[in-house]
This record gives C-alpha cells, sequence and structure tokens, in this order.
C-alpha cells in the first residue's frame, strides 16, 4: 500500500513538471514570435503574441510590458496618420519611459518623437518666417525638402533595424560626408556641392589624401523615404537603407563617435 501511495505521489509529480515546462515553453515560444513580427512592425500580430504569453504568466512583468510598448506605438501611429500630434506625442513618451519591455521598441519611440516635435513645431516655424520672399517659400513647397532634412547621423544594421549590429555609419553635416565601418577609422569628405530636388539630394565630394588611400572624389545620392511614419535615408546607388540612430546608441554598440568638424 505504502508503494502504491508513493507511486502515485511520483506520477503525480512528474504530471505537474510536465505541465510547468509546457507552459513555460507555450510562453516563451509566444514571446519571441511578439519580438519577431514586432521586428516586421506587425504590430496587430504582435499583440496576440504577447496577449498569448499572458494568458501563460498572467502576472508576468515582461509580457505585459511588451504588450503595453506595442499597444501604445500601434496608437501612436494611427495619432500621427490622423495628424493628432499632441496625443501621439504623450503615448511615444509611455514607451520611451517604459521598463521591463524592449529596448528596441524604446529607440524606435525615440526615433518617431522627434519626428511628431517635428510636426508640432511646423505651424510656429511657418509663422515666424513670414518675412521670407514670396520666392522662396514656393521654392520649398515645390521641393518639399531641404538640407536639413538630410543631415544627421544613419545606420545600416546587420539584418533587423536596432536589434542587429550595426555594419556601417554615414554622417551627413553642413560642410562634410563622414563614414565609417565597424573597427576602422571614419572617412572624412568636403562636400563641394549639394543639390535637393524633390526627395532626392545630390552630393559632390572630394576625398582628401591620408594615410591609407591617396585623393579622390565622387558623388552620391540619397533619398528620403517613410516606413510606418518613420523616415529613412535610402542609398539609392546601392538600395540598403539607413536608420537614424544617436550618438549614445552608437556607443551603445561599441562604435567610437564620428570626429567634431
Amino acid at each position: 500500500m505504502k508503494n502504491k501511495t508513493f507511486l502515485s505521489v511520483l506520477l503525480f509529480s512528474l504530471l505537474l513538471t510536465g505541465c510547468g515546462n509546457e507552459s513555460e515553453e507555450a510562453y516563451n515560444n509566444s514571446v519571441q514570435k511578439g519580438l519577431d513580427v514586432l521586428a516586421l512592425e506587425d504590430y496587430s500580430k504582435a499583440e496576440l503574441y504577447f496577449e498569448l504569453a499572458l494568458e501563460e504568466k498572467p502576472k508576468d512583468e515582461k509580457a505585459s510590458a511588451l504588450l503595453v510598448q506595442t499597444v501604445n506605438y500601434g496608437d501612436a501611429l494611427q495619432l500621427f496618420e490622423e495628424e493628432s500630434y499632441e496625443e501621439a506625442l504623450q503615448k511615444v513618451e509611455l514607451i520611451v519611459n517604459s521598463q521591463n519591455g524592449s529596448n528596441a521598441m524604446i529607440t524606435k519611440a525615440e526615433v518617431f518623437k522627434k519626428d511628431i516635435q517635428q510636426k508640432v513645431k511646423e505651424p510656429v516655424e511657418v509663422s515666424e518666417t513670414e518675412e521670407v520672399d514670396v520666392e522662396e517659400k514656393e521654392e520649398v513647397t515645390e521641393t518639399g525638402y531641404t538640407y536639413d532634412d538630410f543631415k544627421g547621423m544613419y545606420a545600416i544594421f546587420e539584418s533587423t533595424p536596432y536589434q542587429s549590429p550595426i555594419q556601417y555609419v554615414v554622417l551627413l553635416t553642413d560642410t562634410h560626408l563622414i563614414d565609417g565601418l565597424p573597427a576602422t577609422s571614419y572617412l572624412v569628405s568636403n562636400i563641394l556641392d549639394k543639390r535637393v530636388k524633390d526627395d532626392l539630394l545630390q552630393i559632390d565630394y572630394f576625398t582628401p589624401e591620408s594615410e591609407e588611400d591617396g585623393e579622390s572624389s565622387g558623388h552620391i545620392e540619397f533619398q528620403i523615404k517613410y516606413k510606418n511614419n518613420q523616415k529613412i535615408l535610402l542609398f539609392t546607388d546601392s538600395e540598403v537603407t539607413g536608420y537614424p540612430i544617436t550618438e549614445q546608441q552608437l556607443l551603445d554598440e561599441e562604435w567610437i563617435l564620428p570626429p567634431e568638424l
């Protein structure tokens, strides 16, 4: 009788362990699938996976945080499309200040936040430029973009933006085109001429002689694109895409910062 009781307890314990392992596996699978589709910017599907994860672990902080981040980002995109920029900014702020979720989503939200803030500022900037002559206003309206829209630092990622290693960095300043690869020094080129037509930037540049290479000159083109309301930079010659990054994001990837000019 004692042996039967012991065997019953043992079998019950094994059953509980098996159920626990299945539940843990289902939770991990749901979270991972949610992160995968999140990287593909399929926010509706990501929400479903994080909800499934919470069904396995209803009080799990990570799954809860991921779900809230995803819902807020989806709401922010919708509000941005509706031109409700103040409300979209509030949603993005919640993501930026969130904890226990995805660092990649925080980074993405920080970039989106800048785009929203630019939209919020636009009416003020228009009112402050009343003294600009009519011809200049018409030119800006016709082209849609100025060089300032292209300036900044951009990264080409190995695969998923903001979640995979940075392969290449390019920085556009008022006077220089600076680019670099991992574990190498930056190449600094002087911008000889720059032209903006519609969403296309054309640059003629000259690279002085260095210890590694002789002097050179060339021409390069960039095009502004938007992907899910995020501004990206298309390298038209190679059809690769650069994503906006900050100096801190570059340092977090253990890169050195480009030279200050």
